[in-house]
């Protein structure tokens, strides 16, 4: 019967949420968690740009991401029984959204256009991000705190030395 809530919840796309509380069910499904916080992405950001009265505040509201994501780590972290309740939870894990439409904002309709030597200096900025992050937080409450943003960070880097 526990099995079957999992499927359900992964059908609904709501399953990172039953992991974030439960637990991650002993299953080949268990990467259905990330799936489910995309899908509930996509299926709510056309609802937020659309009531979003003038367009010029998506900035602030990728702002507000970052804020409620760092907030509900620091609210969830003395409560949570695991990690998973965190790792899983689709409002501790906005920060990486935020940045991506922080991007893409800022590189809407522009052409972006760096020498051979930014792109390196931006890949070894990413990588010395990800190990400082490995370094100095481990996977430790630190981490949870402030390394999922540092590896958001990386991320945005790494994907503008190669833009």
């Amino acid at each position: 019967m526990l099995f079957r809530s999992y499927i359900a919840a992964f059908l609904l796309f709501s399953g990172n949420w039953l992991v974030s509380w439960r637990g991650m069910p002993a299953s080949v499904m268990n990467i259905l968690w990330s799936v489910s916080f995309e899908e509930q992405f996509y299926l709510l950001w056309p609802l937020v740009i659309a009531r979003m009265r003038p367009r010029g505040k998506l900035p602030a509201v990728c702002l507000g991401m970052l804020v409620l994501a760092s907030a509900a780590r620091l609210i969830l972290l003395p409560h949570a029984r695991n990690s998973d309740m965190i790792w899983t939870n689709t409002l501790t894990r906005l920060d990486p959204i935020a940045l991506g439409v922080m991007t893409a904002v800022l590189l809407r309709r522009k052409r972006v256009r760096l020498s051979k030597w930014a792109r390196v200096s931006l890949l070894l900025s990413g990588l010395a991000v990800w190990l400082a992050c490995g370094h100095f937080f481990g996977l430790s409450r630190g981490f949870i705190l402030l390394g999922y943003p540092c590896v958001a960070l990386g991320a945005l880097l790494f994907f503008f030395s190669a833009h």
